[in-house]
């Protein structure tokens, strides 16, 4: 059921954060789930003997994963430019994959100190903290900090 909870987070997450993304930014909507993460972490590790709560925390998780992976490629766009797309978002995703294969060493490095993962949940907290900041310290392509979906009118700088 986990599984099923954790999938409907992911997809949810996709699917609505691009609608959000054209509401209030992408990098603003980035933002948001990174702090949510920060919060939802220990909230994971913390509802993990509440079945109830265990799922409704595994859904914002997931959420936040889907949202970062549908808006980081049109951010990285954003950015950018479309020129090179593909390299940029593919050096972004790089990173993320690195991310992928350092923070489960890094969650049973301190599984092995503490013998048990509360440590882990607040270390993944507390480095979703630091982007946060990163993405807080972004100068935003656009209007007003934000990125507008408006096409640029002809004779209008791009």
């Amino acid at each position: 059921m986990t599984l099923v909870v954790g999938a409907f987070g992911n997809a949810s997450g996709r699917i609505l954060s691009g609608w959000m993304s054209d509401k209030v930014g992408r990098i603003n909507v980035l933002r948001i789930m990174i702090g949510i993460s920060t919060i939802a972490m220990p909230a994971l590790y913390a509802a993990g003997s509440h079945v109830g709560a265990l799922y409704v925390a595994v859904c914002v998780v997931y959420w936040c994963y889907g949202t970062q992976l549908s808006v980081n490629g049109a951010a990285a766009s954003d950015f950018w430019g479309t020129k090179n797309a593909g390299s940029n978002y593919g050096l972004l995703f790089t990173a993320w994959g690195v991310a992928g294969i350092i923070g489960p060493r890094i969650g049973g490095v301190l599984f092995d100190r503490y013998h048990n993962y509360q440590a882990a949940f607040y270390t993944a907290a507390a480095l979703a903290a630091v982007a946060l900041l990163c993405e807080l310290s972004l100068k935003c392509p656009g209007a007003v900090g934000t990125y507008t979906t408006r096409p640029a009118v002809r004779g209008e700088p791009a």
